[in-house]
């Protein structure tokens, strides 16, 4: 999504890196960095999250977890694994979290 290829593509790239993706999911940046170059493209990791503007990979620590969530962060929303949406504020108070590092895609 973030890197503005089709579903198809991501999900080929992710599972070079994580072949069973489907039953496992994917909850590391270095998982997610590997696949984005395998697109063509560079994921930059920040800590400043701009919620209104910025649109990338956000990595979500949660009380209720193992591991941190990855959700997409954009433009103001946060799009859950789901497909649903959520107000940033909202979702993390909810789910008992709190914001961890973005992932801003760039062409290579």
């Amino acid at each position: 999504m973030i890197c503005g290829v089709s579903y198809e593509a991501a999900l080929i790239a992710v599972a070079k890196i994580v072949p069973d993706i489907c039953t496992d999911g994917i909850y590391a940046n270095r998982q997610l960095k590997a696949a984005a170059k395998d697109l063509g493209f560079k994921l930059r990791v920040t800590r400043r999250i701009d919620w209104e503007q910025d649109t990338g990979i956000l990595n979500v620590v949660l009380e209720t977890r193992e591991h941190d969530h990855l959700v997409v962060l954009r433009e103001g929303l946060v799009i859950e694994t789901d497909g649903t949406l959520w107000e940033p504020d909202v979702f993390l108070r909810h789910n008992n979290g709190r914001p961890g590092t973005l992932l801003v895609a760039e062409s290579l």
